[in-house]
């Protein structure tokens, strides 16, 4: 019996893993070009009249190249011979060629039925005529019909001409779409149907040209990787920043090619030679957008990504200027409006002092805001302080003829800045002490007021079992909109009357009472529960023992999968007691059984607003930084109790940033199975902590007592890219409704949850179990 094989099927094969558009072989046809005069430049010293004209007429593409052109020989074992290249000798090599796979003419056949190449090699006087049509297609048999014509007046290059299949089809719109960031950047004439497409500058498109900006350069030497980098500045707005890397070595090795970025760009897309492969999933700081252009970079057989070693490379040489880049901006004004550079400083602590100097303050009573390089213990003969609140009658008070007061800014990142700044200087802070200036009796409030102190008191008794406490209205010094203290055993709240949350809390009750107790239970869990998380009695040891209970009832009706997770709950427990690594928790999930596979369609994909209809008529916050980090002393939480709602949707998506949500925009429904099994455990307070590896996400939740917890471990199909390992704690914002538990996608992570960009469905294993002490 002989090995038969099915070639018209095979050369489908073969297309499909190219060609995820018919428009595709305008790109291969045209990489192949490309290549071709890049290879003659190499040999040829008078050769300086290079082009490339592609035509588009009906079902017919025609591209022409004046490049080196093509031997007998690799006409033979070359073009129409899959899986052989001509391409990985030196001399191609040297000369920068983009494509080294071999796919060879046969994959054109995935969408064209005939095809003729006429090629002369740039010393040859012979030109070479070959053909074929798919149904003559044969491994057997001869397929392709060649002519040699001998006349030195031909001209040197190739001519490519296939005929789409009917039903197929390529328009000239279509095709200058597609072939844009391909073709944009690369430094010789490129035209379709006449039209000019190509030789567009890189660097005077990203590289900030306008003429108030500020410039500085910098050359990197000393380590492993060297290069010089310029960078040029907005002077004004937020300080947008731009980068021009070049002179790239690594290991001494020269790496030919430049990088330009900058901070608007959306997306860094890789080039090779001018010649565009992929985007580059790099994250950044500074959310770079622009090109890679270096010879090193190598598209995956797929074309539609680059492989992981060229990621892995870019991803090193850009950590390495946002360390650099920051030292450079830091000698400027205009860093202080930067967000990118703020958030650098607040996230390196041990660099406050070293780059923070040009960030500012404010001043009063001048009202002025000064450079933090130029605070001293006293200026102009006056002491100085500062001052973390906005009381203006604490204000007032301090910032006199003999004191400058300097009050923190409101945004928590230049907050943290400030005051890490301040304290290494030794400026010495206001006596800070909450007092009740006046409380109001039950007689003066309004029926609206009235009904909010009821609804409080009522939502603490049934939901966190406080049965002493009592909420009164008052003036409350500093500005605080909300003061807990505890008297004779009492709890009494104090809530100040013209606080913009009560202020919201009145305007519900009046124009939309439906939402109205949904609004309470918001309010209590945002901006009572901290204050009062000391008094819950589910966040006592008490708690978590009857806690345990439960889960362990449950537990018994699953003995055998619970045997399935392996040995990863005892590294979790290590990490978190820290006697081991991120890179210990991953290696322990990954040989776990899977315990259940999700998937996420389109259909499975709804509105954080329809989920939460109270968060729908509440303000969005402004100016919200990328990353929802947790402070790091954070506390349990209890969850965003909807017991009210039944969905069958698994990820919520939000454009807007909601403070009850603290700003998270978009949601994972955990499974089925862990909703079943523990949902009492996450109606209790809970702390929420990420880790992500490789091509893992594990969230880990804490009871309130640290006396329980429980992991989730997600295992993607997808690898993250490059070195992007990392973990953080978040402010608990875990979701319940009647049949599901809903935990934050924290933005680093956005892109791996996007049904947009994963081709409409999302497909990953998960794991789960309790950890109890």
């Amino acid at each position: 019996m002989k090995l038969q094989i099915d070639i018209k099927k095979v050369i489908n094969l073969l297309a499909k893993d190219i060609y995820d558009s018919p428009y595709a072989l305008l790109r291969e046809n045209l990489q192949n070009a490309y290549d071709a005069v890049l290879m003659r430049k190499q040999v040829d010293t008078g050769y300086n009249d290079y082009r490339i004209d592609m035509c588009i007429e009906d079902r017919k593409i025609i591209i022409v190249d004046n490049g080196i052109g093509m031997t007998a020989e690799t006409v033979e074992n070359n073009f129409w011979k899959a899986g052989s290249s001509g391409k990985n000798t030196v001399e191609a090599q040297k000369a920068g060629v983009v494509g080294t796979f071999g796919i060879g003419a046969m994959a054109n056949f995935g969408v064209c039925d005939k095809m003729e190449v006429r090629t002369r090699f740039y010393n040859s006087t012979k030109t070479i005529v070959t053909s074929t049509e798919l149904e003559k297609i044969s491994l057997t048999e001869e397929c392709i019909d060649t002519q040699i014509i001998d006349d030195a007046t031909l001209p040197i290059g190739t001519t490519v001409t296939a005929t789409l299949r009917e039903g197929e089809q390529i328009t000239f719109d279509g095709a200058l779409t597609y072939l844009k960031p391909f073709v944009q950047y690369l430094p010789m004439p490129v035209t379709l149907n006449g039209q000019l497409i190509s030789q567009k500058r890189y660097l005077d498109t990203i590289m900030l040209n306008e003429g108030n900006t500020v410039s500085g350069e910098k050359v990197v030497a000393g380590g492993l990787l060297t290069y010089k980098l310029q960078m040029k500045a907005i002077n004004y707005n937020n300080g947008l920043v731009s980068v021009h890397v070049t002179d790239i070595c690594k290991n001494g090795e020269p790496l030919k090619g430049d990088i330009v970025l900058r901070q608007d760009m959306g997306s860094i897309y890789g080039l090779r030679n001018g010649f565009g492969l992929a985007s580059v999933p790099i994250s950044s700081n500074f959310r770079w957008g622009g090109v890679v252009n270096m010879t090193r970079l190598v598209p995956t057989a797929g074309r539609d990504s680059l492989t992981r070693e060229s990621v892995s490379m870019v991803s090193e040489i850009i950590t390495s200027l946002d360390n650099q880049i920051v030292e450079l901006l830091a000698n400027y004004d205009i860093c202080d409006s930067n967000p990118a550079f703020l958030s650098y400083v607040y996230v390196h602590a041990d660099r406050t002092m070293q780059l923070g100097g040009r960030i500012r303050i404010q001043r009063k009573p001048l009202d002025d805001r000064i450079q933090l390089m130029t605070v001293q213990p006293q200026m102009a003969n006056r002491n100085v302080m500062y001052y973390g609140g906005h009381d203006e009658k604490i204000i007032n008070t301090f910032a006199n003829e003999n004191t400058f007061l300097l009050t923190l800014g409101n945004d928590s990142v230049r907050r943290n800045i400030q005051l890490r700044y301040l304290n290494q200087k030794g400026i010495p802070s206001v006596p800070d002490k909450v007092t009740i200036l006046h409380k109001y009796s039950f007689d003066e409030l309004e029926l609206s007021e009235s009904s909010i102190v009821f609804r409080i008191q009522y939502v603490l008794e049934h939901d966190y079992f406080i049965n002493s406490a009592k909420v009164v209205y008052a003036d409350i010094s500093h500005e605080q909109p909300a003061y807990v203290e505890e008297s004779g055993g009492n709890i009494i709240i104090y809530l100040a009357r013209n606080a913009k949350s009560i202020m919201q809390l009145k305007a519900v009750y009046d124009s939309d009472y439906t939402v109205y107790d949904g609004f309470i239970k918001d309010y209590v869990r945002q901006h009572l529960y901290p204050k009062l998380s000391n008094y819950v009695p589910s966040s006592t040891r008490e708690g978590a023992e009857a806690l345990k209970r439960i889960m362990h009832q449950k537990e018994d009706l699953f003995t055998i999968e619970r045997e399935e997770i392996g040995y990863a709950e005892e590294v979790i427990k290590d990490y978190m007691s820290g006697k081991a690594t991120l890179q210990d928790v991953h290696r322990a999930s990954a040989s776990a059984v899977n315990s259940q596979r999700q998937h996420v369609e389109v259909s499975d994909v709804g509105s954080v607003e329809s989920v939460m209809p109270s968060v729908s008529v509440e303000p969005v916050a402004e100016n919200v930084a990328q990353s929802q980090e947790a402070p790091v002393d954070i506390i349990a939480m209890p969850p965003v109790n909807n017991m009210d709602i039944y969905t069958d949707y698994k990820l919520l998506k939000t454009n807007e940033a909601y403070p009850a949500l603290n700003n998270h925009k978009m949601f994972l429904g955990l499974s089925d199975k862990l909703f079943e099994r523990y949902s009492d455990f996450f109606l209790e307070p809970h702390t929420t902590k990420v880790i992500w590896s490789t091509h893992k996400i594990v969230y880990v939740f804490t009871h309130a007592s640290n006396q329980v917890s429980m992991y989730y471990d997600i295992d993607l199909k997808i690898v993250l890219p490059g070195e992007m390992t990392g973990g953080h704690p978040i402010i608990t914002t875990t979701i319940i409704t009647k049949n599901r538990i809903f935990v934050p996608v924290i933005p680093e992570m956005y892109q791996y949850f996007d049904l947009a960009q994963n081709q409409g469905k999302l497909e990953f294993y998960v794991r789960f179990d309790p950890l109890t002490a």
